[in-house]
């Protein structure tokens, strides 16, 4: 094979910015990006601003066919690959095609998180990215691509919908319950952990997002979770919680996260971490011809030097970047994922970084402030910023903040 040919499989955060900066550095190679959704590429950051209206189908959307086409990138949409022959460095998608390679990314991003008490057939369902496909009962939906949230749009604006449960209480299930309220809709938030938001806050912080969510009309119950539905002619009824209690509801949303999209991986025999690819400072994966990044790839924490799933849209992009830089042959090193988050619900933006948790056995400290909702800051001994929470109050220093979080060097007010 003596052209260069540069494939991703994936076409979010990592994938775009991947095939981006490859045509960037390589201005007459062939490029072919690939996704098995029929949309074109979206930002999944902005699901929930679409389904509550705060942002049009057409602004969620990263890159339209122009941009495909002025770039001389193939976008082929719709098609699944279902094995990599490392040995031939080719791809089999499922309509038979065959597709030759140079460079890899898998940039597949994260598969729906799929709760135990759907059974087998249910499960066989989720094979691609797409999530809402029967057997599901009418009013059980998935909140994880953009179909998924037109078709939750779509009932929540032409049905009756009274009463509806959403299933997990970190970032999209908050954004998801406090849409419900915007509907009209009366929502109970599931949480099998003992507090909402606990992978981005500390205790008090948690606290102060659970009595904006009372305020706002919602209900909240920490440390169940749903076993079981009863559905009457297909539609659903009611759900079952694990303490055996019976709620009644016409609608169940499960934003549960989602888990590395790594079957494909797996399958061509790349080494795995807990479910994601593992990569190292180039995000080059076990096979020197094959690269990972996103949500699918295990990326070492920057803080911490240990490895962890990747979770963030800025990251991907990041990683998306510097695995370029390596396909084309002009390594960089990528120093690591430095976690941050921001959304906006229940009337307060929200703003987490880093450690929360364990900054006191680090000899660290933090300020904290609870005037207006809460705010925490957390540094080092050398007054370096090691992570934050902010909700509902005015956190003045926040660029500052960020700014000495993601640098390591001392904050500078």
């Amino acid at each position: 094979m003596s052209e260069k040919i540069y494939v991703v499989i994936g076409a979010s955060a990592a994938g775009i910015a991947a095939v981006q900066k490859i045509r960037q550095l390589d201005q007459t190679a062939r490029i072919i990006c690939i996704s098995d959704e029929q949309e074109m590429p979206y930002n999944k950051c902005f699901l929930a601003d679409f389904l509550n209206g705060h942002k049009t189908l057409a602004e969620i959307h990263t890159k339209s066919q122009s941009f495909f086409k002025q770039h001389d990138i193939t976008l082929l949409l719709d098609t699944k690959v279902i094995q990599i022959d490392r040995a031939q460095k080719q791809l089999q998608c499922a309509d038979g095609s065959i597709i030759d390679y140079t460079s890899l990314l898998i940039a597949t991003g994260g598969s729906v998180r799929i709760p135990a008490f759907l059974d087998q057939t249910v499960h066989s369902t989720f094979q691609s990215q797409s999530s809402n496909q029967a057997p599901l009962p009418l009013g059980v939906f998935f909140l994880h691509t953009l179909a998924d949230t037109l078709a939750l749009h779509a009932w929540l604006s032409k049905e009756s919908v009274a009463r509806a449960i959403v299933m997990g209480a970190g970032l999209t299930g908050l954004e998801c319950a406090d849409t419900l309220s915007r509907f009209g809709v009366l929502g109970t938030v599931i949480e099998l952990q003992d507090r909402v938001l606990k992978r981005h806050v500390d205790e008090a912080g948690s606290a102060v997002i659970h009595d904006a969510m009372e305020r706002q009309g919602l209900v909240i119950r920490c440390g169940l979770s749903v076993t079981g539905f009863v559905t009457d002619q297909g539609k659903l009824k009611a759900v079952i919680l694990s303490d055996g209690q019976k709620l009644e509801t016409d609608t169940l949303i499960c934003a549960l996260g989602s888990r590395p999209r790594s079957s494909l991986a797996l399958a061509a025999g790349l080494a795995l971490q807990d479910g994601a690819i593992v990569t190292n400072h180039f995000l080059q994966t076990s096979d020197p011809a094959i690269w990972a990044a996103g949500d699918v790839a295990s990326i070492i924490d920057r803080l911490t030097d240990t490895p962890i799933p990747s979770a963030t849209w800025p990251d991907a992009v990041q990683q998306g970047m510097y695995a370029a830089y390596a396909m084309v042959g002009q390594q960089r090193v990528y120093s690591g994922m430095m976690p941050l988050a921001y959304s906006e619900f229940f009337g307060g933006s929200f703003h987490s970084a880093g450690f929360l948790e364990v900054y006191d056995k680090l000899g660290w400290t933090a300020e904290i402030d609870q005037s207006e909702g809460y705010a925490k800051v957390i540094f080092d001994q050398n007054k370096v910023v090691q992570g934050f929470i902010c909700f509902g109050s005015p956190l003045w220093n926040l660029v500052a903040y960020k700014r000495s979080f993601i640098s390591q060097m001392p904050v500078e007010l």
